[in-house]
C-alpha cells in the first residue's frame, strides 16, 4: 500500500475507510464547518471571540474582490442578530449557511 500524498498534500483514505452516501454529505458539511470556524479565528484579529465590523471588513474584502461599504455593512448587520454591534462565531455561521440557502 503505498503511503504517498496526493498533490494537495493529502495523504490517501485507505478505501476500507472510505465515507459514501449521506455520510460523505455529513462529513463534507463537518469540513465546511470546520473551515468557516477558521476563517473566523483568522479574522477576528483580537481573539476575543467576538468579530466587529472592521475585523469583517477586512474578511470580506480580502474573500469577495470590488464589495462595496454599503454591502458589507448590510451584511455585517443582517448577521449581527442581536444588534451588538459584534458577530458571535454562532452568528457568523448562521449567517454564512442562512445566506448560502438563499442562494441556492
Amino acid at each position: 500500500m503505498g503511503g504517498g500524498a496526493s498533490a494537495d498534500g493529502r495523504r490517501p483514505i485507505p478505501e476500507a475507510f472510505a465515507v459514501t452516501g449521506p455520510m460523505l454529505s455529513m462529513r463534507r458539511i463537518d469540513n465546511d464547518k470546520q473551515r468557516m470556524m477558521l476563517i473566523f479565528n483568522k479574522y477576528n484579529r483580537n481573539q476575543d471571540g467576538e468579530m466587529n465590523l472592521a475585523e469583517f471588513t477586512v474578511m470580506s474584502r480580502l474573500l469577495k474582490e470590488g464589495i462595496s461599504d454599503a454591502q458589507i455593512k448590510k451584511a455585517f448587520n443582517k448577521a449581527d442578530r442581536n444588534h451588538n454591534g459584534t458577530l458571535n462565531v454562532f452568528e457568523f455561521m448562521d449567517w454564512v449557511y442562512k445566506d448560502e440557502q438563499a442562494r441556492s
